[in-house]
């Protein structure tokens, strides 16, 4: 799953969480997590930071993972910061580096 702005990633991340700890991370549900898979809990998931994507309870391809991004929307200067652009560029590294190990 991609999420794409706050609005989205509050959905799944903690409210209170801060754009610049959850962009450039991923979390990895594992299919046990997955009992009811419309309600992600994050307490059943595993947040990585790249490069470092090697979930400990990795389940074959059958868990889900997800990744949040800034809003695209250029009425935002979030994005404009160069801290903020090292975390956007993490998080294309670690979309990247999902797509090469999926086959996607």
């Amino acid at each position: 799953l991609i999420l794409v702005g706050g609005l989205a990633i509050k959905l799944l991340f903690p409210p209170n969480a801060k754009l610049t700890e959850v962009i450039g991370t991923a979390v990895y549900f594992p299919q046990s997590a997955l009992v009811n898979p419309v309600n992600f809990n994050m307490r059943d998931g595993e947040w990585l930071q790249s490069p470092n994507l090697q979930p400990t309870n990795l389940q074959g391809k059958n868990g889900r993972w997800v990744v949040p991004l800034p809003h695209p929307s250029g009425a935002s200067l979030w994005p404009n910061k160069p801290a903020n652009k090292q975390l956007i560029a993490g998080a294309v590294q670690i979309l990247r580096e999902l797509r090469a190990a999926y086959d996607l």
